[in-house]
């Protein structure tokens, strides 16, 4: 799960992802699909990948979550739980 600071996607965005070599740029940080291209060089294969993103709203320095993201995130939280249930059978 990430947060999205762009102002063009919905509320609640899910994908799937693919392996895919990125430069390293100047983070400390993989991209999902840096890690699914990382786990295919070193195991021969990789799992599917998805990533769901949450639009941010406030990513000031604080406590807590603004209350439209913590509704988001609960909602989010229902997709990721509804979508393992049904994978798992």
């Amino acid at each position: 799960m990430d947060s999205s600071v762009e102002e063009d996607v919905p509320d609640i965005f899910f994908k799937e992802i693919n392996p895919e070599v990125r430069g390293p740029g100047f983070s400390h940080t993989l991209s999902p699909s840096t890690i699914l291209t990382l786990a295919k060089q070193l195991y021969g294969s990789s799992a599917k990948g998805y990533i769901l993103s949450i639009k941010g709203f406030d990513f000031d320095l604080g406590e807590g979550l603004t209350p439209m993201t913590e509704i988001l995130t609960r909602q989010a939280i229902e997709k990721i739980t509804h979508l393992v249930k049904n994978w798992i059978g």
